[in-house]
């Protein structure tokens, strides 16, 4: 690297060592198996939306959430596609694992118009096999309408989800279920 000012240099360079600090997850926890990133409030699940790089961590929620001061979304939560021009998912699946260790989500709303891959996750890791894992999670009083691919827990699961539930309602035209819009087995 060519720098026409040490004081720059030094700075770039000290700035590059110390990103793991500056730009470090927004949760406790360390996201690894032993040590998941802990999900406390509304908050901290909204940031793990926004922050796509942690996709293929390891969450566990800590606290039951709701979601009613959060408003109406739009989009999936957790993952969204984001071209709804097809059927296709466009966006970035989340291939981790998110533990609710026996708490709740409630009030999850969702009016997503004519948007697809609705649910607290989008898409639960997809057709490239990438295993994306739920569990011990509760949906409750949630209410999602969209177009297709719509389900409280996720829009279309290709990972695998164990000892979860939801309530509500979903209103949508095609691939709707209650946890899953779409879950692919990969048979």
């Amino acid at each position: 690297m060519y720098c026409k000012s040490p004081v720059l240099c030094t700075f770039f360079l000290a700035l590059l060592g110390f990103s793991e600090f500056l730009f470090a997850a927004p949760w406790s926890g360390s996201g690894i198996e032993g040590n998941p990133y802990r999900i406390a409030d509304a908050a901290d699940l909204l940031a793990l939306a926004t922050n796509t790089d942690y996709y293929d961590a390891n969450f566990i929620l800590v606290n039951d959430i709701d979601l009613a001061s959060a408003g109406v979304f739009s989009t999936a939560v957790i993952a969204s596609d984001i071209d709804n021009s097809n059927t296709v998912f466009d966006g970035i699946a989340f291939t981790g694992s998110f533990d609710g260790d026996g708490h709740q989500i409630t009030n999850l709303t969702i009016n997503g118009g004519d948007n697809d891959y609705l649910g607290l996750f989008g898409s639960i890791s997809d057709y490239t096999y990438e295993d994306g894992v739920v569990k011990n999670l509760g949906i409750a009083d949630c209410n999602l309408i969209g177009d297709e691919y719509l389900g409280a827990l996720a829009g279309f699961n290709g990972g695998f989800v164990s000892n979860c539930y939801a309530t509500g309602q979903i209103v949508g035209t095609n691939r709707l279920g209650g946890l899953m819009g779409y879950n692919y087995t990969g048979i």
